[in-house]
């Protein structure tokens, strides 16, 4: 059915363009937007459901794309491999009658049947109440599944600000993690601490240890993810980190040979579950006159009792970073 709607002005109001109407005219139809977004741009369109969109695409997050969850897509359809796709009805037990869902309890069979980040737990659609209930490692944050990572979100999806959705194409057209047409240039790197106080070397958060937890930590701070090495030297050359006070000590997360320094789980504190001091290192900063000085652990160093990188006994920060902007 076609969908027509009058307009007193410009179609410019709604921010389409080129579609060759002009001000006054008496009547759009809404199903030649579907191909429309604000800015002419092509590929894509505004909805406030799925059955706006044509699938196999689903309305997420006011666009039609690839889903990632069933209730983005129209009725009657479901969201697989993200796309939405026909529901194949199954029988009940008495073999009569199909349903919809193919879930003779009338409840949720998997995740995907769920409102945005919420999960299926014994036939019902809930908040989460530990990262353990979120699938492809996804984190729980206040209540909801995050990623931390792309390979957390099917494809093409992409984790943007710990959602899973569709990259936004730079100006020069190429999709980028970020999903930020201006570019990279001028974005901060460091974003702020985990949290007010300083952490043991085994990370923890509602019931997860180590990198997962740190990165959580991050999220629940208002950042993206856990600062590596990398992204340390950048930031300090930088000057960001000159509003940490003198003396700030931090653990450092790093994976690519410095020097004489190879990369392990054993400079890492084994990735940061391992609280004392018998067979690993941990890796840290220090910040001066508003630099980052790294103590790193040297190729060949004893496994553990290191003086100054010492796993147990020791609290200190973890620095929180923005997206990765490539």
């Amino acid at each position: 059915m076609k969908k027509n709607i009058w307009f007193a002005g410009c179609l410019g109001a709604l921010g389409v363009i080129g579609l060759g109407q002009g001000c006054g005219s008496p009547a759009v139809d809404l199903d030649s937007l579907t191909n429309a977004v604000p800015g002419g741009d092509s590929g894509a369109a505004q909805c406030k459901n799925g059955n706006d969109c044509t699938p196999p695409n689903g309305c997420v997050n006011g666009v039609c794309q690839p889903c990632s969850k069933t209730i983005q897509c129209a009725t009657g359809r479901v969201c697989k491999n993200g796309e939405c796709g026909p529901d194949t009805p199954t029988p009940t037990d008495g073999g009569a009658t199909l349903v919809d869902s193919g879930n003779d309890a009338g409840g949720c069979k998997s995740d995907s049947e769920c409102p945005d980040a919420q999960v299926c737990v014994a036939g019902v659609c809930r908040p989460c109440a530990s990262s353990a209930e979120c699938a492809n490692g996804q984190i729980c944050i206040a209540g909801k599944c995050q990623c931390t990572t792309d390979i957390q979100c099917p494809s093409p999806l992409k984790c943007i600000e710990n959602v899973c959705q569709l990259a936004k194409p730079t100006d020069g057209g190429t999709p980028t993690d970020s999903g930020n047409d201006a570019g990279c240039a001028g974005k901060p790197i460091y974003k702020s601490l985990a949290s007010v106080t300083p952490v043991n070397a085994m990370w923890t958060y509602m019931g997860t240890i180590g990198m997962p937890a740190g990165t959580a930590n991050c999220v629940a701070a208002g950042a993206n993810r856990v600062c590596e090495y990398e992204d340390l030297v950048a930031a300090s050359a930088r000057g960001e980190l000159g509003i940490l006070p003198n003396g700030t000590t931090f653990w450092v997360h790093r994976t690519t040979t410095v020097g004489a320094a190879t990369a392990g789980p054993g400079a890492r504190c084994n990735n940061w579950t391992y609280n004392t001091n018998d067979i690993a290192q941990g890796e840290f900063g220090t910040i001066s006159a508003g630099a980052a000085i790294f103590d790193l652990a040297p190729s060949g160093a004893p496994g553990g009792g290191a003086v100054n990188r010492k796993c147990g006994g020791v609290s200190r920060n973890i620095l929180c970073c923005n997206p990765k902007c490539i």
